[in-house]
């Protein structure tokens, strides 16, 4: 949840109602404040039960002194304006009289901070002001002195406490830890001495290796895994409720079948984290776009050395952590039940929390569920087993998280029946009714576990519940009927087949010494580059009888101007080198077939070295060229010369990887892994410079073997004459940046506040009442219980308002479009109308990153910020394009290629019907449209024109005839009526599609008109839908790759005929088919000229290639 698109109002009601349930403040005692962007404050009324509290009761306190509200603002408004004269920068102030503090504040003492690590990082400074009367002048100048020292909190002395922020959730942050941590103090010095963390110990926990973590695309999410999303929400929800977790802090997992697991992220509100929230972790990589806690890798550990340990809990119970702060040892064999829970409870030393992981998840076991950590937190671990199988001889001890409580349970017959109510074995017919999505067990639909048990109860097996279905009610007699297949299918499904025949021998499973080699090999074919280094694998060596090679590497560290330029100098004489850059240019190293240098210090600040090592004159193989290139034109020194890119070459043999870190394409195409030094063994600043140089060495032996692969596959061509100029002009674009309106901005923004605001209003009028609109399940409850709208299934988390829910809702009641607007408003100010104006640089403009390393089918995308996809399906969101402009006496010339996918297609598919129509100029969606709907072309609506676009477009991504029937809103069987009437016209596409889908299986990969490769394993699946995933990107690829590398092409063109005119002219951006140069405003004509030339002609096809360029004074004008 964002706060900063939650009104003022609604804020301060949301927090004092945290506040009040926590029981931190009284009906009538503590007060908040947010000063809005216009300088109004919004605070909590006087007099007002704090438990009942709504919106309407907020003041709003103009600048002016002016109040609005039906009320008295608070009486300590006073110091609530004290704090914001004295810091500007703060825009939140909580005032409250929490028990804890309130005691420290009597006994004029300020909470020890160093308790535990996540109190300092919230906190900050504090001080202790003055006793004032509440509600006094006098009052505000003593906070006020506080604030102006710097602190953020000031604990008012036999009153309470008072706390300033950037915004109301960081302020209750704080609060909420400030109180934790005095409750903590006060319970801990009873049970003995306290021990501060340490200066050393406490910067630990300030580890970003939760950053660290490589990112992956997750392809689709599980049944299995929704639900332990679903089920992972409600115990973190109750664990915050229950005080297990603080806003930010505590931590839960669950691990997946498939290996991978589920943690809360980084930095999220656990009172409000939402299932998508969730960050999922497979194989050491993260989740793209997401964060997880900083204890993932602790978690990560566990699961590795544990597999029988299926969820993990870290929290910070303020009773139990009092001994993680204290010598005092924590006993739960007092009370028998306790110990069968927990059993002995360690208390582990805090460093290996973040230090060692690997020796902190080896102290867990079933014997020891629980352990405490110094200074820091609880853990507890637990594993799930199979019930059914309990008898008089076996016993199952299940070890489960449920509701928020871990505990750990010897069943056996007895308590089994105790619990459910039935024998064990009758497990597989509750299964077979309420189904199991961890394990895909269907069920009965809409049977739950509690209609399950009481049927059971009942009838007491499932053929016992289908004998006696006319005693059953008539609502779930129906559900029992149509689900009888599913029903028995899920009890031969949940059944554990005994009988299995499987030989078992103890003395087998016995750990082995591996075999190294045989594993290395393993890891080095999956890519497990992060298992390669944790098991201290290394690629097996030879030996001297077969060829061992002996020899001396030598390497210079050059810090001297005088002896960095002599080398560059000598580099001119050399083929190539082989170099490697930090991201900053603080250090170079650079490899030749003799040595290694690494440059640093002085030698960087010679001008002389950096122009020639950068120049003309020094031929370079580097990784990763375009953002080395980027950072040398910021600071001033050429980017010349750049004959490779490694990391370029190993994207262009498989667009596929994900990733092209230089440890993983050495892993992958050479089948090593980079040798490097360890900074404990050799010290930090040795080890950076050896593993520079071994990059820089690996950048070597990259380019050996490049070069080849790329003249096996036949991609020199795209890669000579597209991929690598290319990566100059992205980075002089890059560079470059775009400007934007920065005013406009803020100004469409304010606007947009002001229409969402009206448009909250009329969503809760239809509504009858206030609500969250942003909280899925309270607008399920609004639309589908209350309004009575038509809903999906409900599940445990409610009914699903997304998107495609909400527009087949459309005309069924109007609150529906009030809040698709919302959304829609929602959306452009945040991304784009405030997402934008913080993008802006110190030069006013927009320095978007041009990722050419990304996509499967060679387009490029952007990012920080994404460019691509700035909206213009709708008035408002084309009118963001508005907010781009060029320089004074500039303007931007808009070139955009029409129809450039169904061009390409037209060609390789050689149809001569579609490449007449072409050729004839003639509308290419009202000439299928004609042929489609077997009407004349001067008969073809509008409707039928859009409905055989959606089909031009549509067939050239493999669309279906369901997804195309739900794009169009037709049925499946007019959609089908469609397609077969396109393919009937336009046989060549017929023909294309089949052979190469055929082609593809054969091959094993299609390719683009340039050479652009796609492996396509996805064809050889036995799973259908791969497989059917496989055949739309054989006939997707080769379309829209060719697209891709034609625009690539024209970029590269255009810029070469703008420099060789000589004009001040420039590429800014490029968004999918459509190019953008600003120019001074007399060469607009000269420019549109260019561009049009250079994008017509950049390639020839059996059809013309159309361009059409338009100037204007912003990019809306100009398109």
């Amino acid at each position: 949840m964002n706060i900063q698109y939650i009104h003022p109002a609604d804020q301060l009601v949301m927090f004092m109602q945290r506040i009040y349930d926590k029981g931190l403040t009284t009906m009538s005692g503590g007060n908040l404040s947010i000063r809005d962007t216009q300088g109004n404050i919004w605070i909590t009324p006087a007099g007002i039960d704090k438990g009942t509290l709504t919106r309407k009761d907020i003041i709003c306190v103009r600048p002016d002194g002016s109040c609005e509200g039906p009320h008295k603002p608070s009486s300590e408004l006073p110091f609530h304006e004290s704090v914001y004269r004295m810091r500007p920068d703060l825009n939140a102030v909580l005032h409250a009289h929490p028990p804890a503090l309130v005691a420290f504040s009597i006994v004029r003492k300020l909470p020890d901070l160093d308790l535990i690590p996540s109190v300092r990082h919230i906190c900050e400074q504090m001080k202790i002001a003055t006793y004032a009367v509440p509600g006094s002048e006098a009052l505000g100048v003593e906070i006020g002195k506080v604030f102006s020292q710097g602190c953020d909190t000031a604990l008012l002395e036999n009153h309470g406490v008072c706390i300033g922020a950037p915004d109301m959730f960081t302020a209750f942050q704080r609060f909420e830890t400030l109180n934790y941590t005095a409750t903590l103090e006060v319970l801990a010095s009873k049970l003995g001495k306290i021990h501060s963390l340490p200066e050393n110990a406490y910067h630990m926990s300030e580890t970003n290796a939760h950053t660290k973590l490589d990112d992956f695309i997750p392809r689709s999410h599980t049944s299995e895994e929704l639900a332990a999303r679903r089920d992972m929400i409600t115990l973190i929800h109750r664990s915050y409720k229950m005080g297990l977790f603080t806003a930010t802090h505590g931590t839960y997992s669950v691990r997946l079948s498939d290996g991978s697991f589920l943690i809360t992220p980084f930095g999220f509100d656990r009172a409000y984290l939402e299932e998508d929230d969730l960050v999922r972790v497979k194989g050491g990589m993260k989740e793209l776009g997401k964060t997880p806690s900083r204890a993932v890798l602790l978690h990560q550990k566990i699961y590795e050395q544990h597999p029988d340990v299926g969820a993990i809990l870290l929290a910070h119970p303020v009773h139990a952590m009092a001994f993680a702060v204290t010598d005092a040892a924590f006993d739960a064999r007092p009370i028998p039940e306790s110990y069968i829970l927990l059993r002995d409870v360690k208390t582990l030393p805090y460093e290996e929390i973040y230090r060692e992981p690997d020796k902190m998840a080896a102290e867990f076991d079933v014997s020891h569920p629980v352990a405490i950590v110094e200074n820091d937190c609880v853990i507890v671990t637990g594993d799930r087993d199979s019930l059914q199988l309990i008898d008089e001889h076996v016993t199952v001890k299940l070890v489960s998280s449920k509701l928020s409580q871990t505990v750990a349970v010897n069943y056996d017959p007895a308590k089994f029946r105790e619990e459910y109510g039935f024998e064990p074995i009758h497990l597989i017919d509750l299964k077979a009714l309420m189904g199991d999505s961890s394990d895909n067990i269907p069920g009965v639909a809409g049977v739950g576990p509690k209609t399950a048990t009481q049927l059971l109860l009942d009838y007491g097996t499932l053929d016992g519940v289908y004998a006696h279905l006319d005693a059953v009610k008539e609502k779930l007699r129906a559900k029992l009927e149509q689900g009888r297949d599913s029903a028995y299918l899920s009890y031969d499904l949940a059944t554990i087949r005994c009988e299995a025949p499987i030989e078992f021998s103890p003395e087998a499973c016995l750990v082995q010494p591996y075999d190294e080699a045989a594993l290395y090999e393993l890891f080095a074919r999956l890519e497990f580059t992060r298992l390669i280094a944790r098991y201290g694998l290394h690629a097996p060596q030879e030996t001297a009888e077969n060829g061992m090679i002996d020899g001396v590497c030598t390497s210079e560290v050059v810090s001297d101007a005088a002896r960095a330029e002599t080398l560059a100098a000598s580099f001119q004489k050399e083929h190539y080198v082989n170099l490697i850059a930090e991201p900053d240019l603080s250090a170079i190293a650079v490899n030749t077939d003799e040595s290694g240098y690494y440059f640093c210090g002085d030698a960087l600040e010679s001008t002389k070295f950096m122009s020639t090592m950068f120049g003309v004159s020094v031929k370079k193989v580097t990784h990763d060229c375009k953002p080395l290139m980027r950072r040398l034109l910021e600071v001033g020194y050429p980017a010349e010369s750049f004959i490779f890119d490694t990391a370029l070459a190993a994207y262009d043999l498989d667009a596929t990887q994900g990733s092209y870190d230089l440890d993983r394409v050495v892993t992958h195409l050479l089948g090593f892994e980079i040798g490097r030094a360890d900074k404990d063994e050799v010290g930090e600043e040795a080890a950076r410079v050896c593993n520079r140089l071994a990059e820089a060495s690996a950048v070597a032996a990259l380019y050996k073997a490049l070069p080849e692969k790329l003249a096996q596959n036949g991609m020199e061509k795209l890669y000579y004459e597209i991929e690598l100029p290319l990566c100059r002009v992205l980075a002089e674009m890059e560079y470059a940046g775009v400007k934007a309106d920065q005013m406009a901005l803020i100004s469409f923004g304010n606007m947009l506040q002001s229409r969402i605001e009206a448009a909250q209003q009329t969503i809760f009028d239809f509504a009858g009442r206030e609500f969250n609109i942003n909280s899925t399940k309270q607008l399920g409850e609004i639309l589908f219980d209350e309004l009575g709208l038509p809903a999906g299934k409900k599940t445990k988390s409610g009914y699903s308002t997304n998107a495609d829910v909400l527009e087949k809702l459309k005309g069924k009641h109007p609150i529906i479009e009030a809040i698709l607007d919302y959304r829609a408003m929602t959306k452009l100010k945040s991304t784009y109308a405030d997402g934008l104006v913080k993008q802006i640089a110190d030069d006013g403009r927009i320095h978007t990153t041009f990722q050419n390393l990304v996509t499967a089918t060679g387009r490029l995308s952007s990012t920080d910020p994404n460019l691509q996809n700035i909206p213009v399906r709708t008035e408002l969101g084309s009118e963001i394009r508005r907010m781009f402009v060029p320089s004074d006496g500039c303007v931007f010339v808009d070139a955009d290629y029409s129809q450039i996918e169904l061009r390409v297609l037209a060609h390789i598919a050689d149809d001569k019907t579609m490449q007449e129509a072409f050729r004839s100029g003639f509308d290419i969606h009202t000439a299928t449209a004609a042929q489609v709907f077997g009407v004349e072309p001067e008969q073809v609506t509008p409707l039928m024109r859009r409905h055989a676009k959606a089909v031009n477009f549509g067939i050239v991504y493999g669309i279906s005839e369901f997804s195309l029937s739900e794009d169009i809103g037709v049925t499946r069987k007019e959609a089908r009526q469609y397609i077969d009437n396109y393919l009937a016209h336009y046989a060549g596409v017929r023909t294309y599609m089949h052979e190469i889908v055929e082609q593809a299986k054969r091959d094993g990969y299609v390719t683009t008109l340039f050479g652009r490769r796609r492996e396509l394993p996805e064809l050889k699946s036995s799973n259908f839908n791969i497989r059917s995933f496989g055949e739309r990107v054989a006939l997707n690829t080769p379309i829209q790759g060719t697209a891709a590398d034609i625009i690539k092409l024209a970029m590269i063109r255009v810029d070469a005929a703008l420099r060789r005119q000589k004009l001040k002219a420039r590429l800014v951006l490029q968004v999918h088919d459509e190019l953008i140069v600003e120019c001074p405003v007399k060469e607009a004509e000269q420019v549109k000229k260019i561009v049009t030339a250079e994008m017509e002609n950049v390639v020839q096809l059996k059809v013309p290639l159309l361009a059409e360029a338009k100037s204007g004074a912003s990019w809306y004008e100009a398109k």
